[in-house]
């Protein structure tokens, strides 16, 4: 599911107002690709937050979670687990 959504959000929103045309390769880094800029990292940062219901911690606010799909879903998974140990 967390593959799926962070793939689904990539392709709806932010493929489309980079203009890149090709699906990214899950480690492709999407900063350097365009993909994914400053505007980008926050909708993401957003949908995130709300779609699975988590608050990242603003030492999280790095370029290096952001730049892969592999890290953006590392970075979800280590608060998904937080959820579970402290919810």
């Amino acid at each position: 599911m967390t593959r799926k959504a962070v793939m689904s959000f990539l392709d709806e929103e932010l493929l489309p107002a980079s203009g890149v045309r090709r699906k990214p390769a899950l480690d492709e880094n999407l900063l350097d690709s365009g993909i994914l800029d400053s505007l980008g990292i926050m909708k993401l940062l957003e949908y995130l937050e709300r779609t699975f219901s988590i608050s990242v911690d603003e030492e999280d606010l790095l370029p290096e979670n952001f730049e892969s799909i592999n890290a953006i879903i590392l970075l979800l998974q280590k608060y998904q687990q937080r959820q579970v140990h402290h919810g």
